[in-house]
Protein backbone atom coordinates (compact mmCIF):
# COMPACT_ATOMS: atom_id res chain seq x y z
CA UNK A 1 0.00 0.00 0.00
CA UNK A 2 1.47 3.34 -0.83
CA UNK A 3 -1.39 6.03 -0.72
CA UNK A 4 -4.54 6.07 1.54
CA UNK A 5 -7.27 8.43 1.59
CA UNK A 6 -9.03 9.30 5.12
CA UNK A 7 -12.20 11.07 4.25
CA UNK A 8 -12.89 12.49 7.69
CA UNK A 9 -16.55 14.92 8.77
CA UNK A 10 -15.01 16.12 11.64
CA UNK A 11 -13.05 15.65 14.18
CA UNK A 12 -15.00 14.09 16.78
CA UNK A 13 -14.76 10.51 14.56
CA UNK A 14 -11.56 10.55 13.63
CA UNK A 15 -10.46 8.04 16.63
CA UNK A 16 -11.75 5.58 14.98
CA UNK A 17 -9.61 6.24 11.80
CA UNK A 18 -6.93 7.11 13.39
CA UNK A 19 -6.16 3.45 15.59
CA UNK A 20 -6.36 1.91 11.55
CA UNK A 21 -4.45 4.04 9.84
CA UNK A 22 -1.63 4.26 12.43
CA UNK A 23 -1.31 0.46 12.31
CA UNK A 24 -1.57 -0.02 8.55
CA UNK A 25 1.23 3.12 7.85
CA UNK A 26 3.57 2.80 10.74
CA UNK A 27 6.06 0.72 9.41
CA UNK A 28 6.25 1.54 5.91
CA UNK A 29 6.43 4.66 3.39
CA UNK A 30 3.05 4.93 3.02
CA UNK A 31 1.33 8.44 2.20
CA UNK A 32 -1.77 9.14 4.11
CA UNK A 33 -4.13 12.12 2.63
CA UNK A 34 -6.46 13.45 5.15
CA UNK A 35 -9.33 15.00 3.68
CA UNK A 36 -12.29 16.81 4.59
CA UNK A 37 -15.12 18.03 2.24
CA UNK A 38 -17.03 21.17 2.90
CA UNK A 39 -20.49 20.41 1.90
CA UNK A 40 -22.62 24.02 2.37
CA UNK A 41 -22.77 26.75 0.07
CA UNK A 42 -22.85 29.07 2.21
CA UNK A 43 -20.32 30.78 4.87
CA UNK A 44 -21.92 31.55 7.93
CA UNK A 45 -22.73 34.84 9.05
CA UNK A 46 -20.73 34.64 12.15
CA UNK A 47 -17.18 34.23 10.13
CA UNK A 48 -17.99 37.08 7.55
CA UNK A 49 -18.68 39.32 10.39
CA UNK A 50 -15.49 37.73 12.33
CA UNK A 51 -13.24 38.45 8.92
CA UNK A 52 -14.65 42.38 8.89
CA UNK A 53 -13.87 42.78 12.17
CA UNK A 54 -10.03 41.67 12.07
CA UNK A 55 -9.63 43.27 8.79
CA UNK A 56 -8.67 40.25 6.56
CA UNK A 57 -9.15 41.00 3.28
CA UNK A 58 -8.49 37.34 1.89
CA UNK A 59 -11.08 35.39 -0.10
CA UNK A 60 -13.95 34.66 2.44
CA UNK A 61 -14.24 30.98 0.80
CA UNK A 62 -10.21 30.54 0.98
CA UNK A 63 -10.14 31.30 4.47
CA UNK A 64 -12.99 29.42 5.78
CA UNK A 65 -11.69 26.33 4.16
CA UNK A 66 -8.06 27.05 5.60
CA UNK A 67 -10.02 27.31 9.08
CA UNK A 68 -12.13 24.55 9.04
CA UNK A 69 -9.40 22.22 8.03
CA UNK A 70 -7.36 23.73 10.58
CA UNK A 71 -9.98 22.81 13.30
CA UNK A 72 -11.41 19.66 11.18
CA UNK A 73 -7.60 18.10 10.28
CA UNK A 74 -4.17 19.37 11.66
CA UNK A 75 -5.31 17.95 15.12
CA UNK A 76 -5.27 14.53 13.50
CA UNK A 77 -2.27 15.22 10.95
CA UNK A 78 -0.45 15.87 14.51
CA UNK A 79 -1.23 12.71 16.37
CA UNK A 80 -0.58 10.82 12.84
CA UNK A 81 2.91 12.32 13.02
CA UNK A 82 3.58 11.62 16.63
CA UNK A 83 2.75 7.86 15.90
CA UNK A 84 5.43 7.62 13.57
CA UNK A 85 3.11 8.13 10.26
CA UNK A 86 6.10 10.37 8.43
CA UNK A 87 4.01 11.37 5.49
CA UNK A 88 0.76 13.14 5.87
CA UNK A 89 -0.99 16.11 4.09
CA UNK A 90 -4.02 17.55 4.11
CA UNK A 91 -6.82 18.29 1.99
CA UNK A 92 -9.91 20.43 2.67
CA UNK A 93 -12.86 20.82 -0.50
CA UNK A 94 -16.09 22.12 -0.81
CA UNK A 95 -18.96 20.53 -2.97
CA UNK A 96 -20.48 16.90 -2.72
CA UNK A 97 -19.03 14.68 -0.20
CA UNK A 98 -18.66 11.19 -2.09
CA UNK A 99 -18.45 12.81 -5.58
CA UNK A 100 -15.56 14.76 -4.36
CA UNK A 101 -14.03 11.50 -2.40
CA UNK A 102 -14.15 9.40 -6.17
CA UNK A 103 -12.68 12.17 -7.58
CA UNK A 104 -9.56 13.19 -4.98
CA UNK A 105 -8.94 9.30 -4.61
CA UNK A 106 -8.76 8.71 -8.40
CA UNK A 107 -6.74 11.82 -9.37
CA UNK A 108 -4.21 11.03 -6.06
CA UNK A 109 -4.07 7.58 -7.28
CA UNK A 110 -4.67 6.06 -3.68
CA UNK A 111 -4.31 2.16 -3.36
CA UNK A 112 -6.89 2.84 -0.44
CA UNK A 113 -9.91 4.62 1.06
CA UNK A 114 -10.84 5.11 4.63
CA UNK A 115 -13.92 6.13 6.16
CA UNK A 116 -15.66 6.07 9.03
CA UNK A 117 -19.35 5.04 9.36
CA UNK A 118 -21.14 7.78 11.13
CA UNK A 119 -24.17 5.64 12.28
CA UNK A 120 -27.11 6.95 9.85
CA UNK A 121 -30.56 6.14 11.10
CA UNK A 122 -31.96 3.69 8.83
CA UNK A 123 -34.94 6.01 7.62
CA UNK A 124 -32.13 8.49 6.61
CA UNK A 125 -29.62 6.36 5.19
CA UNK A 126 -32.64 4.69 2.96
CA UNK A 127 -33.58 8.51 1.48
CA UNK A 128 -30.33 9.83 1.49
CA UNK A 129 -27.71 7.44 1.23
CA UNK A 130 -24.17 7.48 3.54
CA UNK A 131 -21.40 8.93 1.82
CA UNK A 132 -19.50 5.78 2.63
CA UNK A 133 -21.88 3.84 0.75
CA UNK A 134 -22.02 5.64 -2.01
CA UNK A 135 -17.97 6.06 -2.10
CA UNK A 136 -17.62 1.98 -2.25
CA UNK A 137 -19.57 2.31 -4.95
CA UNK A 138 -18.07 4.31 -7.36
CA UNK A 139 -14.53 4.17 -6.36
CA UNK A 140 -12.15 2.46 -7.96
CA UNK A 141 -9.83 1.26 -5.15
CA UNK A 142 -10.43 -1.02 -2.05
CA UNK A 143 -12.55 1.04 0.82
CA UNK A 144 -12.52 0.49 4.19
CA UNK A 145 -15.57 1.39 6.50
CA UNK A 146 -14.45 1.98 10.15
CA UNK A 147 -16.96 1.58 12.97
Amino acid sequence: MKKILVALDDQRHARKALDYVTELTRHNNTSVYLMHVIPGQKIPDEFIDFMKLEHIHESPWDCYKQALGKEVLNPVEEELKEKGVKNVQSLVFYGNPARTIVETATEIGVDTIVMVSRGLGALRRFFEGSVSTKVSHHAGCTCVTVK
